[in-house]
């Protein structure tokens, strides 16, 4: 029965290119988040790694927060489908 269901699944996801995109940018959002923040605990020391890490979470946020702005001012003034390219 589980086959079955992993089958349907497969075949419903062939058919939205879109969720498939999804699903893998998702994956890979979470992969890059994960080893950039291994990576950075690498490279600093010990007594700056608080900071390091303060760092790059507020860098991170900037970005998850210009992104929908910039797309906005982009969709607002050459219309919304210029917005995805």
């Amino acid at each position: 029965m589980e086959l079955v269901g992993r089958g349907a699944l497969f075949h419903d996801l062939g058919k939205s290119k879109n969720l498939c995109l999804s699903i893998t940018f998702g994956l890979c959002l979470s992969v890059v988040t994960s080893a950039t923040s291994a990576y950075i605990a690498d490279l600093s020391s010990q007594q700056a790694r608080g900071s390091a890490m303060g760092i790059l979470g507020s860098i991170m946020d900037i970005g998850h927060t210009s992104g929908p702005l910039l797309s906005g001012v982009v969709a607002a003034s050459f219309g919304y489908t210029q917005s995805f390219l």
